[in-house]
C-alpha cells in the first residue's frame, strides 16, 4: 500500500516538474516573440519616421522654388529633425514668408513652428502653429493671435495631399478685426476618376463672426457673421517640379472651379450663389455666379459711398435690379432679387453691366508709380 501511494506521489511530482518546464519554455517563447515585435515595431516607425523626414526635407525645397517663381521666399532660423522624438519631428524658429518685389514689402512672421507625426502612421502630419504670429505690409505691422488653433495634413504612399483641415479659433489681428471661427477643410475625391475633368479636390471655407476695429472704414455692418464656401477643384492636379507648373499644367488641360454654394451674410445683405470659374485660351479666369440674395441694392448703395464702385454702372446696374425686385415675405424690409455676379478680363459685373473696372485701377497705380518722385 506504502509502494502504490509512493509511486503515485512520485509519478504527481514529475508531471508537475513537467509543467513547470514547460510553463517556462511558454514564457520564454512569449517573451521572445514581445522583444521581436516590439524590436519590429520600432524598427518600422524608425524607417516610417525617416522617410517622413526625407519627404519633409524634398517639400521644403519644393516649396521654396515654387515661392521663388512667383516673387517670394522663405526664411528660418534652427531647422533640425529627429526620428527618435515621438513628439516632434521637426521644429524650425523665426520662420518668415516675404515678398521679393521691390517696393512691395510684406513678411508673415512665425516665431516657432514644428510638425508632428503619427506614431503608427508618418503620412498623418499635425502642424503646431505658434498662438502670436506677426504680420507686416509696407511700413504697417500688424499682431495675429490665435490662441486656440490646429492643423492636421494627411497625404498618401506618394507623398501627395490627401486631405488637410485647418480649425482656429478667438483669432485677432491687431487694429482690423477679430474673427470668431475659422474652419479651412480639403480632401481628395475618390481616388480613382472616370476622367482627367472629374471633381478632384472638395474645399470648404467657413468663416463666422468677423468683427472690424470700429476705426476701420468698412461698409456695412460692423460685424460680418458668416461667409461660406463650398468648392470643388475639377481636373486632376499632378506633382511637378514646382506649385506653378501644377497650376499651368491643370489650366491647361481644362481644369477648372465649381463653386457649389457662397453664402455671405453681412448685415443687411444676405447672399446665396452657386457657379464656376475656368480659364480662356490665354489662361485668364471667369467667374460666374448664379445668385438669389437681399438687400443687394443697399449693399451696392454703400460700396459706392466708399468709393470702391463705379457710380455710372451701380446706376445702370439698380435699374436693371429693381425692375425684378420681390419682396420674399409681406413683412420683409428689404427686396430679394436673383442676379448673375460675373468677373471677366479684370471687371466685375452685375447684370453684365460693369461696376468696377480693375485694370483701370492697377493702370493709375502703375502710373502713380511711374510718376512718383525719386528721393
Amino acid at each position: 500500500m506504502r509502494e502504490k501511494l509512493l509511486n503515485l506521489l512520485v509519478k504527481l511530482y514529475l508531471r508537475l516538474r513537467c509543467l513547470a518546464a514547460l510553463r517556462c519554455q511558454v514564457w520564454g517563447i512569449g517573451a521572445f516573440l514581445t522583444f521581436a515585435v516590439t524590436g519590429y515595431t520600432l524598427v518600422w516607425m524608425g524607417f516610417e519616421r525617416l522617410e517622413a523626414i526625407k519627404n519633409i526635407r524634398q517639400e521644403i525645397v519644393r516649396l521654396q522654388s515654387s515661392l521663388n517663381e512667383v516673387g517670394y521666399d522663405i526664411a528660418y532660423e534652427d531647422l533640425s529633425f529627429s526620428s527618435f522624438n515621438p513628439f516632434q519631428i521637426m521644429s524650425v524658429k523665426n520662420f518668415q514668408l516675404y515678398s521679393l518685389y521691390e517696393g512691395r514689402h510684406w513678411v508673415w512672421l512665425l516665431p516657432e513652428l514644428s510638425l508632428r507625426v503619427g506614431l503608427f502612421n508618418s503620412r498623418k502630419i499635425t502642424v503646431n502653429l505658434p498662438a502670436g504670429q506677426l504680420l507686416e505690409k509696407g511700413a504697417d505691422k500688424y499682431t495675429l493671435t490665435m490662441p486656440e488653433v490646429s492643423l492636421e495634413i494627411r497625404t498618401d504612399k506618394e507623398n501627395r495631399l490627401n486631405q488637410m483641415v485647418l480649425l482656429a479659433k478667438n483669432i485677432k489681428i491687431s487694429d482690423v478685426a477679430d474673427i470668431g471661427e475659422l474652419q479651412i477643410a480639403s480632401r481628395r475625391m475618390a481616388p480613382q476618376q472616370l476622367s482627367e475633368l472629374a471633381p478632384f479636390f472638395e474645399n470648404y471655407i467657413d468663416v463666422r463672426n468677423v468683427t472690424f476695429n470700429a476705426l476701420f472704414d468698412y461698409p456695412q455692418a460692423q460685424t460680418i457673421e458668416r461667409l461660406y464656401l463650398n468648392a470643388d477643384i475639377i481636373g486632376t492636379i499632378y506633382g511637378g517640379s514646382t506649385y506653378k507648373n501644377d497650376l499651368e499644367n491643370w489650366k491647361t488641360l481644362g481644369g477648372g472651379i465649381d463653386v457649389r454654394r457662397l453664402v455671405v451674410n453681412w448685415g443687411p445683405l444676405l447672399l446665396v450663389a452657386r457657379g464656376d470659374v475656368f480659364f480662356d485660351k490665354q489662361q485668364v479666369p471667369y467667374l460666374h455666379l448664379r445668385s438669389s440674395s437681399k438687400a443687394l441694392n443697399e449693399f451696392l448703395d454703400e460700396l459706392l459711398n466708399k468709393g470702391w464702385l463705379e457710380s455710372k454702372g451701380v446706376f445702370v446696374a439698380k435699374i436693371l435690379l429693381n425692375s425684378k425686385a420681390f419682396k420674399m415675405n409681406r413683412d420683409d424690409k428689404f427686396m430679394t432679387v436673383t442676379t448673375p455676379i460675373d468677373y471677366k478680363d479684370g471687371k466685375l459685373m452685375i447684370e453684365n453691366i460693369v461696376v468696377k473696372d480693375l485694370t483701370q485701377s492697377q493702370e493709375q497705380k502703375l502710373g502713380e508709380a511711374v510718376n512718383a518722385p525719386v528721393n
